[in-house]
């Protein structure tokens, strides 16, 4: 891998650095909705950016952000999601209306390929957790809504002048403006002009020839000036505030910005004086001069103008002119579509009068543009090609050029050449498309200011004719040679309204506009309700409500005495035929909500118009197959052709109050009479069930029964358990939300199967017989008879949860007796929520459903799960009482362990020691006096060891005792403990009289004075008793290298050991 010089990294972030910083300046969140008065609506964001194109929208990521934790929330929004508007100076909108957005504090961030743009947030700030905005603080915007004072058409947005985010500044709640420039804003700087304009100085004949001219002026107090430069009219705009211009001087290069139309930029910059070229002869030219500050580009527009004109050129002896026998007006056909069939339209005479320059006039382009009598809206779309003709001869051209309002040639050098004092007599013949409008008109012209170009070696034109040259007017014609007859539909019916065309058009259908009379026969046997002579206006007409009578063929003959044409059409009748001979009208007793058998009837129809309609009444419906798998009101045929399609009806009562049926089927369609079947029926009433039997009952069918509510509404909006004596069953439908637990009632309704087992769609007003909740007692069950209780309030004692903590608004594992798992259901309306869950046994009661082979438990109240009472415990495994081996002052002993857990306790576990003993959580290590462990929220603490072990240090020597005491608040437990202390050496104390270990603490050095000269070696152990210093006897000990802590100093002879403590600091 090549990896870049530090250098070349540092420039490389540092520019990346640079660019999110100027993004971040140009791109940002410039209006938004969030808060209204009553439920929030049109809830939107609005982002800004500058210069879109310069940038993938694809990139642009909008995130919603929660202040609650600091987190994202909802969806993450791409730039390409949002509606775009083009608004003013390279500025765009974006805006997209989001819902729900929180109504704070929280708020937004804007990021552009994975950098953070913007992170700005409303009602308070808070710090990013996650997303782009990670560990970064969030800008308050400093204005808010509200539901109590902020209107629906109100939003949060940016005002003020300027071209970057921080020239703005958010507003109070005011008019949205989604979409479009906020209030008051403008993306623009404040401009503030020079006051003083610069002034032009007059301009002498010197400074003016034929194509130049100098310009002077005075400076005002701006830092650059501007000239702008209009042809033969006055300057009529002025350059835009902020916005820099190209000028160029020399207006043949055609390089100068243009302001407006015509208005040329010839000159930018700090000078006095500008040489301008490129002009033309004998011209008058208007100039406007404009003082600026060149930082911000704000131009002085006070008035300041000049009017200079260039000099005649003497070699302008050459003009245009009419010819003295103009071609006669005419007209251009179908016939006039090929160059060899073209027309010539336009003769004029270019004229060099030879006033003594000796040069030709060698013509380079010519112009020819529409007249005022040309009605031909585009030249392009008519005219085909064109060419020119010299005395007889066509002029070469390079290109021809068929514009929408005019036509160039151009030509190569010296092809069109009219000799000094000569004449030239140019005809102008065009060739026409095959397709085009009748009677337009096209004429042509040459104006006063025409666009005829020479070549600069000869003569010139003048640049303004005497007179206007124009052509007689052509118009087009069409000829029509047909008449098309055209109709609006491609079926016809006896009797049925229709409609036929009539165009007069040529072979290219193109449309005549001739008037003309037409006359109209016709064959068959019927009548044809036609008139039999119309006038064509504009060269057609359209024939409306035509009818006929008869079912059969004829042929409708249409003529102008030149032109012929004949229609033919086929007349055909609808019919509708029913065949029920096999039909059983009479549907009998049927019981609510089954279905009476089918009976049928066949059905054949033919020339349908339209779609066959066959419309049950109430209480029937229509299938086309016998299982009704499809069961319809009405059955819409729409086919041509119907043949023996077999109906079937059947009796469908909608209720069960004994009503008794008589109605018609209906059989009906467009030109045809309607058709009709008499039906027959009789409703059976509706008996009140136990819902045990209506559990047998079959799906669809349509129960009555009396219950009590027993559960739901803490859990559900519109889902109810109910029970009788017999069982119990769910219930749902909107009125079911406002049934309170304990509500008698008397209800009507559907038996479905939902995701939750059997349950009634209630389907009836609801009668609440009585409302007492204090006399429905739970069922007390064993955990082998839960099935047989589903949907019924139930007891169950000794559970016990799975999980630990604090109750949430979601369901919970909890433990039977049997050892079956059951899932305990909690809502926000229990009251539970964040209370800490049972650690032991509770009891319950409630309401018992089965779903996906699982058990569910629903308290209904919140003091439908009883904590069982647990006993604080203080537990230690198998020992009372602990004995060591004998031990050496100073020294300790192997350790030795128990086994404890605490159960339900009040405050943490003590552990502590009497002297000479230690204790320990590791068998090795960080042994002490004393150690406290922390209990969980339950008061528990699992089972642990706890390592023990002897460390005398009293100088009693023989057997010590002690206790390790365990406790936590009242509750206690101790177990004895009992070691035997030795001493260190076996002489008498005098040896110990006569060393003396100093000083102690002990930082560098450890002083020993042993008088009796008796000791040998000598090493350090630490207070774990491992070895680190050791050597032959000497009075000076380095302990600098030690680490800070006691140490234990051993001095050795032949016969005995001494042992002293000491710390080093």
């Amino acid at each position: 891998m090549k990896l870049l010089p530090k250098t070349s990294l540092l420039s490389i972030l540092l520019f990346l650095l640079f660019q999110s910083i100027l993004l971040a300046q140009t791109a940002w969140i410039n209006e938004f909705h969030y808060d209204n008065e009553g439920s929030d609506v049109n809830e939107f964001v609005e982002i800004v950016i500058k210069d879109v194109s310069s940038y993938d929208l694809s990139l642009f990521q909008f995130y919603l952000f929660n202040g609650s934790n600091g987190e994202t929330y909802g969806n993450t929004y791409n730039l390409t999601e949002f509606t775009p508007v083009d608004v003013e100076n390279g500025f765009s909108i974006f805006y997209l209306e989001i819902s729900g957005i929180q109504n704070g504090p929280d708020g937004f961030a804007l990021e552009y390929d994975g950098s953070l743009l913007q992170f700005i947030s409303y009602e308070g700030s808070f710090l990013g957790v996650g997303g782009p905005a990670d560990n970064i603080e969030s800008i308050d915007v400093g204005v808010s809504e509200s539901n109590s004072s902020t209107l629906l058409n109100q939003s949060l947005q940016l005002t003020g002048d300027g071209v970057e985010y921080s020239d703005f500044s958010w507003l109070e709640p005011n008019s949205a403006t989604m979409g479009q420039v906020n209030v008051g804003q403008s993306f623009m700087l404040p401009c503030n002009a020079p006051d003083e304009q610069a002034i032009f100085l007059t301009v002498e004949e010197e400074d003016i020839s034929e194509n130049q001219i100098q310009l002077n002026w005075q400076r005002g107090n701006g830092d650059a000036v501007l000239v702008l430069l209009k042809e033969s009219q006055p300057v009529d705009a002025i350059p835009e505030n902020g916005v820099t211009y190209n000028a160029d001087a020399d207006l043949s290069n055609e390089l100068a910005d243009e302001i407006g139309n015509g208005n040329y930029v010839v000159y930018s910059g700090t000078g006095d004086f500008v040489n301008l070229s490129g002009l033309n002869s004998n011209t008058e030219y208007h100039f406007s001069i404009f003082e600026y500050f060149d930082d911000t580009y704000c131009y002085s527009l006070i008035d300041e103008v000049l009017v200079v004109n260039t000099n005649i050129n003497i070699n302008s002896d050459s003009d245009i002119q009419n010819p003295e026998q103009p071609l006669e007006s005419g007209i251009i056909t179908i016939n006039n579509s090929s160059e060899s069939s073209s027309i010539d339209v336009f003769k004029f005479n270019i004229i060099d009068f030879g006033s003594g320059d000796g040069l030709p006039t060698t013509i380079e382009k010519m112009v020819i543009e529409k007249g005022p009598e040309n009605t031909v809206l585009d030249w392009s779309e008519i005219i085909k090609s064109a060419k020119l003709i010299n005395d007889g001869t066509e002029i070469e051209t390079i290109q021809t050029v068929i514009y929408e309002d005019s036509l160039l040639f151009n030509f190569e050098n010296q092809q069109l050449e009219i000799a000094d004092g000569d004449t030239a007599e140019i005809v102008l013949s065009v060739w026409i498309e095959e397709i085009f409008e009748d009677e337009l008109l096209m004429d042509f012209s040459i104006p006063n200011f025409h666009s005829f170009e020479v070549y600069s070696t000869g003569s010139f034109l003048l640049d303004t004719l005497s007179n206007q040259i124009l052509s007689n007017s052509f118009q087009l014609d069409v000829q029509a040679d047909q008449l098309l007859i055209e109709s609006t539909t491609d079926h016809y019916y006896v009797n049925d309204t229709f409609s036929i065309g009539i165009s007069a058009l040529d072979s290219f259908e193109n449309l005549d506009v001739m008037d003309r009379t037409i006359t109209i026969s016709h064959g068959g046997s019927g009548t044809l309700s036609i008139p039999s002579n119309v006038e064509l206006i504009d060269g057609k007409l359209l024939l409306s409500n035509l009818k006929y009578n008869q079912e059969e063929e004829i042929t409708i003959t249409f003529t102008d005495g030149v032109l012929s044409s004949d229609y033919i059409i086929e007349f055909k009748e609808t019919t509708i035929e029913i065949d029920s001979s096999d039909f059983n009208n009479d549907f009998g007793l049927i019981y609510y909500p089954n279905n009476s058998n089918a009976s049928s009837f066949t059905l054949s129809a033919q020339n349908l118009q339209d779609s066959l309609l066959i419309i049950s009444p109430p209480h029937f419906e229509l299938s086309l197959n016998e299982e009704f798998t499809q069961a319809f009101d009405t059955i819409f045929f729409s086919d041509y052709l119907i043949e023996d399609q077999e109906i079937l009806v059947r009796f469908s009562p909608e209720s069960a109050i004994g009503d008794q049926i008589l109605d018609s089927l209906k059989i009906s369609t467009k030109g045809a009479d309607q058709l009709y079947l008499i039906l027959s029926a009789e409703e059976a009433t509706l008996e009140t069930e136990s819902i045990k039997n209506i559990k047998n009952y079959d799906l669809g069918s349509r129960v009555k029964f009396n219950a009590r509510v027993i559960g739901g509404a803490s859990h559900f909006d519109f889902l109810r358990a109910v029970q009788d004596s017999t069982d119990g069953i769910l219930i749902q439908g909107d009125e079911v939300s406002q049934l309170a637990f304990g509500d008698s009632v008397q209800l009507v309704g559907t038996l479905i199967k939902s995701k939750y087992g059997a349950t009634i769609t209630i389907e009836e007003p609801i009668n609440i017989l009585s409302q007492d909740s204090s006399s429905i007692a739970a069922i007390d069950i064993h955990e082998k008879d839960f099935l047989q209780f589903e949907f019924m309030r139930i007891k169950l004692d000794s559970l016990n949860f799975i999980e630990e903590g604090l109750f949430k608004n979601k369901s919970y594992e909890v433990l039977a007796k049997s050892g079956d798992t059951l899932k305990l259901v909690l809502s926000n309306k229990l009251g539970l929520i964040s209370e800490l869950i049972p650690y032991g046994y509770f009891d319950f009661q409630g309401l018992l459903m089965h779903l996906d082979r699982q058990l569910y438990l629903y308290p209904e109240f919140e003091n439908d799960l009883i904590e069982l009472k647990r006993e604080s415990k203080i537990i230690i495994e198998s020992t009372d009482s602990i004995e060591f081996e004998s031990v050496q002052i100073y020294d300790y002993s192997e350790p030795q362990f128990y086994a404890l857990k605490v159960e339900n306790v009040s405050s943490d576990l003590l552990i502590e020691c009497t002297d000479n003993f230690q204790v320990s959580l590791f068998e090795k290590s960080n042994y002490d006096k004393s150690i406290q462990l922390p209990v969980d929220i339950y008061g528990n603490l699992p089972r642990i060891k706890v390592y023990v072990r002897f460390a005398p240090e009293s100088g009693n020597q023989g057997k010590i005792l002690g206790q390790i005491i365990h406790s936590s608040k009242d509750q206690k437990q101790i177990i004895n403990l009992m070691g035997v202390e030795t001493l260190i050496t076996s002489n008498d104390r005098s040896s110990a009289n006569n060393l003396k270990v100093y000083p102690n603490p002990a930082n560098s050095y450890l002083i020993i004075e042993d008088r009796s000269d008796k000791y040998q070696a000598y090493k350090i152990l630490n207070i774990e008793g491992k070895e680190v210093l050791k050597g032959k006897f000497k009075s000076r000990v380095d302990i600098s290298k030690l680490e800070i802590g006691v140490y234990k100093l051993i001095l050795l002879n032949e016969n005995e050991i001494v042992l002293k403590k000491f710390i080093k600091k």
